[in-house]
C-alpha cells in the first residue's frame, strides 16, 4: 500500500511538471505572439509615418509648381522684364527643390533612426 502511494505521488508530481511545462511553454508562445504583433504594429506605424511624410512632400511640391505657373503667367504679362522673373523663378525653384530634398532626407534619417531604436528595443526586450 505504502508503494501504491509513492507510485500515485510520483505520477501525481509528474502530471504537475508536465501541468507546468504547459503552461510555460503557452505563456512563451503568447510573449512571442506579443511580440511579433508590436513588430506588425511599428513596421505598420512606420509605414504610416513614411506614406505620410510623401504624401506632406508631394504636397509642398504641387504648391510650388502652381506658384511656379503663376509667376511664369505674371512674367508673361511683364514681357520686358520676363527673362530676369524666369530665371529668378528657377532659382527659387531649385533653391525649394533642395529645401525639399533636404526635408526628405531628415525625414529618411530620423525614420532611420526610429526604425534603429526601435530594433534596440526590441533587442532589449528580448
Amino acid at each position: 500500500e505504502a508503494a501504491q502511494r509513492a507510485r500515485t505521488a510520483e505520477r501525481s508530481s509528474a502530471e504537475a511538471a508536465e501541468r507546468e511545462a504547459q503552461r510555460e511553454a503557452l505563456a512563451a508562445r503568447k510573449a512571442d505572439e506579443a511580440a511579433a504583433a508590436r513588430q506588425r504594429e511599428e513596421v505598420a506605424a512606420r509605414r504610416k509615418r513614411e506614406a505620410e511624410a510623401k504624401r506632406l512632400v508631394r504636397l509642398e511640391e504641387q504648391k510650388e509648381a502652381k506658384k511656379a505657373a503663376k509667376e511664369k503667367r505674371k512674367a508673361q504679362r511683364n514681357a520686358p522684364s520676363a527673362f530676369a522673373l524666369e530665371k529668378e523663378r528657377e532659382e527659387r525653384a531649385a533653391a525649394e527643390r533642395r529645401k525639399l530634398q533636404e526635408k526628405a532626407e531628415a525625414l529618411a534619417a530620423k525614420l532611420a533612426a526610429d526604425e534603429a531604436q526601435t530594433a534596440a528595443e526590441e533587442e532589449a526586450r528580448r
